[in-house]
């Protein structure tokens, strides 16, 4: 049986984020500027399936890398005397490509970080939570099984 995700409907997407960054200049005349810092959305995806994209409206034509993400939970472990978030997936974004990232089922509520590179000056981060069904459950395989098909 086929993983029956239905990705290509917009209607199974909600979008949770969206909001654009601009670095801070320090010195116009020099062009310095200060580095857009880590995106942190905190505890707000409910859905272990997210769609995430970037974009940077200066971004020279031959620019890739959008950023590096960070899927954590909380786990109440201590360590040194702090509970630290434990990461589950770490990886990169690309500039204007949409990114599917499926978290592990560990927990119902994950927190999100993008780090983003020094070097963009403007950034757009959206991010999209997966609402659709998923027809591929094992309830569903295990009622194939014992003869018990659903509709």
């Amino acid at each position: 049986m086929a993983v029956e995700y239905q990705f290509t409907n917009r209607f199974n997407w909600s979008i949770i984020f969206d909001q654009t960054f601009d670095a801070v200049s320090v010195n116009p005349v020099l062009e310095r500027y200060k580095p857009i810092p880590k995106i942190q959305l905190g505890y707000t995806i409910d859905a272990p399936i997210i769609a995430v994209f970037c974009a940077n409206n200066e971004a020279k034509p031959n620019w890739r890398y959008g950023g590096r993400y960070f899927a954590k939970m909380l786990t109440s472990l201590n360590a040194g005397g702090t509970q630290p978030d434990t990461v589950l997936k770490v990886g990169k974004i690309y500039l204007n490509q949409i990114k599917i990232i499926q978290l592990p089922p560990f927990t119902s509520s994950y927190a999100f970080d993008v780090d983003v590179p020094y070097w963009h000056r403007n950034f757009q981060l959206k991010i999209w939570e997966y609402t659709g069904n998923n027809q591929n459950t094992i309830h569903r395989k295990l009622d194939d099984l014992l003869g018990y098909p659903q509709p």
